[in-house]
């Protein structure tokens, strides 16, 4: 599990609950529940 959560950004501990900004969605509206496919961004 440590591998699947580390955060590098905080020295590899275990990180839970992580919220996502949707910068373009396009003409798509999200609904609550809905799946998406996503890019991941941390910065680097």
């Amino acid at each position: 599990m440590r591998g699947y959560r580390a955060n590098p950004r905080l020295d590899d501990a275990l990180t839970f609950g992580q919220n996502a900004i949707i910068i373009d969605a396009g003409d798509t509206q999200l609904k609550v529940g809905q799946a998406i496919d996503i890019a991941l961004d941390f910065g680097d």
